[in-house]
């Protein structure tokens, strides 16, 4: 006579730093494990009474399943435009623009992590993280040295009547 017992399957969840957020993976479909045990009785031949024998035992182990679950962080960058500021430059001439110091974009960068429950495998976004790099204003300086023009006018002739 012979018993069967089942040993069902457990999961087993394992963190993916490299596997995009909502992401599964399933490395083992891992099966089911059993324990027969097998009870054999012996055979008094002089009275025909029968005992029973020390049962056997052979257990088959479970193989536990195991699923990758992604918990790669999310990063979002959006840029910050830089501004152009113009300065007066009386020393050099009228409409001459020189750039002192070259415009640099900054941006926004928010980074989301994960965690992940051991025990359902459910990931569960944490709070971001925002780090800001303000942009660097161009400045460009313009010409407003005043042109000095000289004209030369003819003195005028004044015609007086000579007695």
């Amino acid at each position: 006579m012979s018993k069967q017992e089942i040993i069902e399957i457990t999961t087993k969840y394992v963190e993916d730093e490299n596997l995009e957020y909502g992401k599964t993976v399933i490395d083992n479909e891992g099966s089911q494990g059993k324990i027969v045990t097998t009870k054999t009785y012996k055979l008094n031949e002089q009275d025909g009474t029968t005992s029973e024998n020390e049962p056997t035992v052979k257990k088959t182990e479970m193989v536990q399943r195991v699923i990758r679950v992604g918990v790669k962080k999310s990063v979002e960058n959006t840029p910050i435009p830089f501004e152009t500021r113009y300065e007066r430059d009386d020393k050099s001439p009228k409409g001459q623009t020189i750039q002192t110091t070259g415009g640099i974009e900054g941006n926004t960068k928010k980074t989301t992590t994960y965690t992940m429950d051991p025990t359902t495998g459910n990931v569960t976004p944490n709070e971001p993280t925002t780090e800001t790099k303000d942009p660097v204003t161009r400045v460009v300086k313009v010409g407003t040295q005043p042109k000095v023009v000289t004209e030369e006018t003819p003195s005028p002739k004044k015609y007086v009547k000579d007695p």
